[in-house]
Parts: structure tokens; C-alpha cells; sequence
């Protein structure tokens, strides 16, 4: 007869076992995207430049950029039916998964349309669209549940650096592929090259999700008063103001982001391996800092890092008015992943840490509804202002200035009506923003690019951090608020050497990108340790002089 086994043990093991399974799942999630971006990276970031190869107008090119979105975010209203019709959220994002892969398919071939290809691609487009879409909020509320609310800037950081650089690295390959099949008559077979890779990638994707554990959650009840009370009282709750914020910002964006493409293909005359090296310079900046702003996230707050990110925003399009330089679209593009690095990681973990997690499905499907809604009215009306725009050489660049204005009208009425909901450090906007940009892990990340880059990209690396270089030089130089640092009353100096403070000083510097705050902090912990040395030399000094004496004084009454 067995021993009945004790709760309080058995209890133990199982939340043992369950933390063992969460963090597994944690790292199949990582395998899990990096394939996925290999899709992104192969396929899906180049449909704009299909649909211009098959001569696809400026309104059918603002279509494919918005209508895909637009009809996976309207599905979505169904998510929360179809997670209890399959069972379980992970069942459902599996079955969306490949069926969004299997959609490669039928979009490698809509050339076969003939002068129907264009509709064709962005009826496959869409297609493939809502079943990826259709799954997100499920894929959210998973995720919300693997990952602690502390830990989620970090990790998906780390998560989004990883699956960033892979998304960089594949792009880079797919405008390879693309350049070697520039001719007319071979580059259908390029795309179609760069789609069959791209079905394969999101074939292993499927087979980690499998793996990937899901935490027990009971089944979300059926909102009652759905999407339309959701909008009425959206203006009330912080996750509503957030969702209003952020889907008016895409409005924003979208106003100009599907034209991107044409401008510099159509415009600027750039080859396909030029378009993918001025795209890929904002994909490599965004990436590599994502871990840097998770965690100022999880430091200062989700909400301070969306209103700095958000702030710097309306530059990014209207900095394009001013020069058609490779070098200066460059330095553009790599301001531009600064900027969405910040604002991409922070936009997702603000909506997990707002929404409620018994309505998370729901509320996450409810968002990416109105956000797909605006994307495709913004589209929509930058493909007309395009169509009918006399006042600049381009088409395109007036699209460009309304963007950027409507960015910031955007970030003016919304942002200071969010609130942060956890407990953080309170740190000024300007401190930030420098704590952001002087960190080493910052220049570590464009180290580790260039180390790994191939030899004929290492001065696109280079290119690239130089903005970065020329912000640490002024940061040496004391372009930064130290002042408060020097107020700081410093130890008593005593006696202590010279060299050594210069020591402290050099290594401080060093180290990379440390601004003359941490010098001065090292200076004065230099000084307080010779104050300690002095003290202690001191004390052994009387000591010793102490132990003289008595030992002397032995010696007298001895001889008396």
C-alpha cells in the first residue's frame, strides 16, 4: 500500500514543473519567430515590390499596403468564437499559422492572371493576411501568459533583436536574390524563388508552435456588449485612450508608408539591392536597440518610453522633403529605427500590461479592428493625395509632410491623457533619451553587427553607427547635463595619487558611450577609496606605535 503523497510537496512539483514548461515555451517562442521571420523577411516585406513589378497603379499599391490589414483585423472579431470552437488558443494559432504559410502558394503565381495579376495579389495578399491576423489576439494572450509582467520589455527585447536580425539578415538575402533576377523576363522567378523559401520558413515556424506550452486559462466569456460599447467607452479607460492613440497614429503612418517603395524604385531609379540596403539600414538601427528600450520599459515605464519614442516620430517622413543622397537616406533610415524600436515594443507591452487579462483576447482583437480600420482610411487617402498632388518634382512627397503633421496633431491631443499603471522609476524625458543612446549595450549591439557582417557590408554597418559615434563623442566632450554630478560634495581629498584618478577616468571612457557623469562618479569613489587607504595606513601606524610602547614599557619594569 502506497504512502498517500502530501499536497503541500505535490503542489510544489507541479508549479515546479509548470515554471520549467514556461520557460521552455518562452524559448520555443524565440525559434518560433526567427523562422517566422524568415517569411517576413523573404515574402511578405516584398509584395510592394512585386505589385510594382506587375505595373500596379499608386491607389491599387495604397490598397495592397492597408486592405490586407483591414480584412484580418475585421476577422478578428471572431477570434474569442474560434479559440473555444478549436479548444485551446494554441490549436487555433497553429491551424492559422499554416494556412497562412500554404497562402505563399497562390500568391507566387498570380502573375499566371495576366492583366488581372494586381487584383490577384491583393486578393491572396489579403487572404494571407486575415489568417495570419486572425490569430493574433489568441497568439497575445498566450504569450501574456508565459511571460511575467516585469520581465515582458526584456524579453520581448530580446525576442524582437532576435527575430529582427534575422528579419534584417533575410531581407538583405531576398534583395541578393532579387538583384541576380533583375531582368524583366527572370525576376518572376526570383519572387518565386524568394516565396518557395519563404513556405519552407514558415513550415519549421508551425513545428515549433507545436512544441510551445500553453498555460491553463479558463475560457474568456463572450463580451456582452461587444466591439460598439468597446468605441463608446474607449475615451474612459486607459487601454481605450491607448488604442485610440495608437490607431490614429497608424492613420498617420499609413498615409505614406505604402509609398515608400515606389519613391525610391520609381523616383529615385534605385536597383532592387539599393532599395533593400536603405530599407534594411532602419531594420538593422530598430533591432538591435529593441533591448535597450525594453529595458528602459521595464525601468521607467512602458508609458514614458511610447511618449519619447511617439514624440520623435513626426521627423521620420518629413525628413525625406529634404535629399535624395544614399548617404543622407541612410542616416533618414537609421533615425527611423531608433524611433520604431521604441514605439513598436512599447506599444505591444503597454497593451498587455492595460488590458484585462480574463478580456485579453478579446480586448487585444478589438484594438487590431480599429488599428486595421485606420490603416486602410489612411492608405486610402494617400493613395488620392498622391494621385492628385501638383505642389512638389514628386508625387509622393506631399504625402510625406501630411504624414508628419498629422503624426505629431496625433501625439499632442493623446499622449498626456495616458497613464502608467505600474510602479516605476521616475526619470526626466531628456535623461531618457540620453540613458537610451549612452548606454554600451548600444554600441555593443553595432559591434556585434559589424563583427558578424560580411566584408562588403561592414561600411554600410559603419554608416550606420555613426550617428551613434557622433552622439558618444559629445557626450565626452560634456554635452551632457553633468551639473548635478559636479554639485555632488566631494569626499575630503587627503593624499592620494594623481595617476590613479586619470585611471579612473580613462577606463570610464573606455568603456564607450558613458556620459561625464559616470567619470565624475568614478572620480569620487577613487577619492573616497584613498581616504579609506589613508585612514587605514593611519590606524595600523598608531596601532603599531601602541604595541611600541607597551612592549617598552615591559622592558622598564623588567630592568627595575
Amino acid at each position: 500500500m502506497t504512502k498517500p503523497r502530501k499536497e503541500g510537496v505535490g503542489s510544489k512539483r507541479t508549479l515546479k514543473q509548470e515554471q520549467r514548461n514556461r520557460k521552455q515555451g518562452r524559448t520555443l517562442s524565440v525559434f518560433d519567430g526567427s523562422f517566422y521571420a524568415v517569411m517576413v523577411g523573404l515574402a511578405e516585406s516584398f509584395y510592394s515590390v512585386f505589385a510594382i513589378l506587375l505595373k500596379a497603379t499608386d491607389v491599387q499599391l495604397g490598397l495592397l499596403g492597408s486592405l490586407p490589414q483591414f480584412l484580418g483585423s475585421l476577422a478578428q472579431l471572431f477570434s474569442n468564437r474560434l479559440v473555444k470552437l478549436f479548444g485551446t488558443r494554441k490549436r487555433l494559432v497553429v491551424t492559422g499559422a499554416l494556412l497562412q504559410g500554404l497562402m505563399l502558394v497562390p500568391i507566387g503565381f498570380v502573375f499566371l492572371a495576366g492583366r488581372f495579376s494586381v487584383v490577384a495579389l491583393i486578393a491572396t495578399v489579403s487572404a494571407y493576411f486575415i489568417f495570419g491576423l486572425l490569430v493574433s489576439p489568441a497568439w497575445g494572450s498566450w504569450m501574456g501568459d508565459l511571460v511575467e509582467e516585469n520581465e515582458r520589455g526584456i524579453y520581448f527585447g530580446k525576442r524582437n533583436k532576435v527575430v529582427g536580425t534575422i528579419t534584417f539578415l533575410a531581407f538583405l538575402g531576398g534583395g541578393l536574390i532579387l538583384q541576380i533576377f533583375q531582368d524583366n523576363q527572370a525576376a518572376y522567378s526570383g519572387f518565386l524563388l524568394l516565396f518557395g523559401i519563404a513556405l519552407l520558413a514558415r513550415a519549421v515556424s508551425v513545428s515549433f508552435l507545436i512544441r510551445q506550452h500553453e498555460p491553463c486559462r479558463p475560457p474568456e466569456e463572450e463580451e456582452r456588449d461587444g466591439f460598439v460599447s468597446f468605441l463608446k467607452g474607449a475615451r474612459r479607460t486607459n487601454y481605450g485612450l491607448l488604442v485610440i492613440f495608437l490607431s490614429a497614429m497608424n492613420f498617420a503612418v499609413y498615409l505614406a508608408s505604402p509609398f515608400f517603395a515606389a519613391y525610391m524604385l520609381d523616383d529615385l531609379r534605385m536597383s532592387y539591392f539599393m532599395f533593400t540596403i536603405v530599407t534594411a539600414a532602419a531594420l538593422g538601427v530598430k533591432y538591435a536597440l529593441m533591448p535597450v528600450w525594453g529595458k528602459a520599459a521595464d525601468k521607467y515605464g512602458a508609458r514614458k518610453v511610447l511618449v519619447l519614442s511617439a514624440a520623435m516620430m513626426p521627423l521620420v517622413p518629413v525628413l525625406w522633403l529634404f535629399s535624395t543622397q544614399i548617404w543622407y537616406l541612410l542616416l533618414i533610415q537609421a533615425y527611423s529605427g531608433f524611433v520604431w524600436a521604441g514605439l513598436e515594443l512599447t506599444s505591444f507591452t503597454f497593451l498587455l500590461d492595460t488590458a484585462e487579462p480574463e478580456r485579453r483576447t478579446s480586448l487585444l482583437a478589438y484594438y487590431n479592428v480599429l488599428n486595421g480600420t485606420f490603416i486602410f482610411l489612411g492608405a486610402v487617402l494617400g493613395g488620392l493625395l498622391v494621385s492628385y498632388n501638383h505642389v512638389f518634382w514628386s508625387s509622393y512627397l506631399l504625402v510625406f509632410l501630411v504624414s508628419g503633421l498629422l503624426r505629431a496633431a496625433v501625439m499632442i491631443v493623446y499622449l498626456p491623457r495616458l497613464k502608467e499603471i505600474r510602479q516605476v522609476q521616475r526619470i526626466s524625458y531628456e535623461r531618457l533619451l540620453f540613458h537610451v543612446i549612452s548606454v554600451g549595450p548600444t554600441m555593443g549591439a553595432i559591434h556585434r553587427l559589424e563583427v558578424q557582417a560580411p566584408r562588403p557590408l561592414k561600411p554600410l554597418v559603419r554608416g550606420l553607427a555613426l550617428p551613434f559615434t557622433v552622439t558618444g563623442m559629445l557626450l565626452r566632450q560634456g554635452f551632457y547635463p553633468a551639473e548635478q554630478a559636479l554639485r555632488r560634495p566631494l569626499p575630503k581629498p587627503g593624499f592620494y595619487r594623481v595617476d590613479r584618478l586619470l585611471e579612473a577616468s580613462s577606463d570610464a571612457l573606455r568603456r564607450g558611450f558613458y556620459p561625464v557623469e559616470a567619470v565624475v562618479t568614478e572620480l569620487h569613489r577613487e577619492i573616497a577609496r584613498g581616504d579609506r587607504l589613508i585612514r587605514r595606513g593611519g590606524r595600523k601606524k598608531d596601532a603599531g606605535r601602541g604595541r611600541k610602547r607597551r612592549k617598552n614599557g615591559k622592558k622598564r619594569g623588567k630592568n627595575e
